[in-house]
């Protein structure tokens, strides 16, 4: 929690919606701040290292016992831990997503039981 800390993380919701991931690249353990996908995969994050543990797809962050009509669409997992910065809340409907994954936007949309949806996108450098 260290190093989320140092990033002005909410800890609250990092404990909610990210684990500890352990790894090993070339033979050397490692661990990081894991945060999972719709596919069973991580993206990782430590102070030395940003990668992914495969397979690479979006994340849905959907809170089932609220109603909400708008999803904020996030370029990355850092981006979407860092927003409840800047606003009151931090139980919110939420999409990360990189470039690549715009096609899988709009399948996760057409699964959603939300009644309308209004996408606000937060670019990172609004955020950071």
């Amino acid at each position: 929690l260290s190093y989320l800390r140092e990033r002005g993380i909410n800890t609250e919701l990092a404990k909610r919606e990210c684990c500890e991931v352990h790894f090993e690249n070339n033979g050397r353990h490692y661990y990081a701040v894991g945060f999972p996908n719709v596919r069973g995969g991580y993206e990782i994050r430590n102070k030395y290292f940003k990668g992914c543990v495969a397979p690479k797809d979006i994340s849905h962050i959907r809170h089932t016992n609220r109603q909400n009509e708008v999803c904020y669409v996030f370029e990355g997992f850092m981006d979407f831990l860092s927003f409840p910065k800047y606003v009151s809340k931090i139980l919110f409907n939420a999409l990360i997503i990189s470039v690549e994954q715009l096609k899988a936007l709009s399948r996760c949309l057409l699964s959603t039981l939300l009644t309308s949806v209004t996408i606000l996108y937060v670019p990172s450098y609004m955020i950071s």
